[in-house]
């Protein structure tokens, strides 16, 4: 079964970059102009790497991943989500900003993105 658009895979892959959003009430300043442009030019190339598993490159992929993130996420768990991702949805083809916002410090980038067998 193909998954429908916002599919349960999208946002698994929405949850890591929308919690920060979701939690309203503790320090979320929503950010427009220059700053979200600045943002979005760092999140941007993050979130192609991070949605399009570049080049089949774990090293790409997990560059900026902190030291116990990268750990994790070994060479057999790397090989495991990208079959998963494509036998389950396929590459991501396109990607469209949701939201940039600062939250207790960090900056987030909140992204919707499509899938190649989403219907």
């Amino acid at each position: 079964m193909k998954p429908a658009s916002g599919s349960l895979v999208s946002l698994r892959v929405g949850a890591t970059l929308l919690a920060p959003l979701t939690a309203r009430g503790r320090g979320e300043a929503p950010l427009a102009g220059a700053d979200s442009a600045s943002v979005l030019a760092l999140r941007g190339t993050q979130a192609d790497n991070l949605l399009g598993l570049k080049a089949n490159d774990q090293v790409a992929f997990s560059r900026d991943f902190n030291d116990q993130t990268r750990g994790v996420m070994a060479a057999a768990a790397f090989v495991d989500l990208k079959k998963n991702l494509d036998d389950g949805v396929g590459g991501c083809v396109s990607r469209r900003v949701q939201a940039v916002a600062q939250t207790d410090g960090f900056f987030v980038a909140a992204y919707t993105a499509k899938f190649e067998k989403e219907e």
